[in-house]
């Protein structure tokens, strides 16, 4: 466990009224309040990154209770691309208008916390599993799952949502990401390895499935705190 802990903590340090999926194309909500919240404070990046993490968790959590059990590869990218995202978005040169991840980032940075942490985490895990898996996830899926989430949080009444969102959100996400959504794959295919040995004949077991995937939200959890 020790091994699988460091190897993911370095991957990450280098380089009233609910929330429903109504109809096939919105999520409705309100998120003015939100909006005007944080335009008057700035990110708590410990935070962000920590209900991410959980965000990613819970959406996979969902997945498998609806028996759709994405690969290792898809969890462990999921994970790396949100940290990648984060730091694209944090990149001085990218206040520059004429920069070429300006509008990008700055659509990240009109976006309350809380639906960052869901819609973001949500795109991130989406676009793992459309390159490394076989499953089949419409976006109207992502969308259901986000409402999940929201609605587990207790987000009453806060987020506005078109299914076009969430496909501006990936848009964006791989503008800041130079359209490399497979940039840490000699890292996953590590961290692989070494999770696969560690449970060795168990792990395509659905428990120890669960566990791992647990664990993995317990690293990355853990590699916030240090980071941060």
């Amino acid at each position: 466990m020790e091994a699988v802990q460091e190897s993911m903590a370095r991957a990450c340090t280098q380089g009233g009224k609910r929330v429903y999926a109504i109809d096939p194309d919105i999520l409705h909500c309100d998120e003015e309040d939100e909006v005007r919240e944080m335009q008057k404070a700035a990110w708590d990046l410990r935070e962000i990154h920590k209900q991410a993490c959980k965000s990613i968790w819970s959406i996979a959590v969902l997945m498998h209770g609806c028996s759709a059990v994405p690969n290792l590869e898809a969890y462990i990218n999921a994970y790396l691309l949100w940290y990648a995202c984060m730091n694209a978005i944090s990149e001085p040169g990218n206040d520059d208008p004429q920069h070429r991840k300006h509008e990008a980032a700055q659509y990240f940075k009109r976006m309350p916390s809380r639906k960052l942490t869901v819609m973001l985490a949500a795109v991130c895990l989406w676009s793992s599993v459309k390159c490394s898996d076989s499953i089949r996830i419409r976006t109207q899926d992502v969308a259901k799952l986000m409402a999940a989430v929201h609605r587990d949080r207790g987000d009453d009444g806060l987020f506005y949502y078109r299914l076009q969102d969430l496909r501006d959100t990936e848009n964006a996400m791989l503008h800041l990401l130079d359209f490399d959504l497979l940039r840490n794959q000699e890292k996953i295919d590590s961290m692989e390895k070494i999770i696969r040995a560690q449970f060795a004949e168990d792990y395509g077991s659905k428990e120890t499935q669960r566990q791992i995937l647990r664990m993995m939200f317990l690293i990355f959890d853990e590699v916030a705190d240090k980071m941060l």
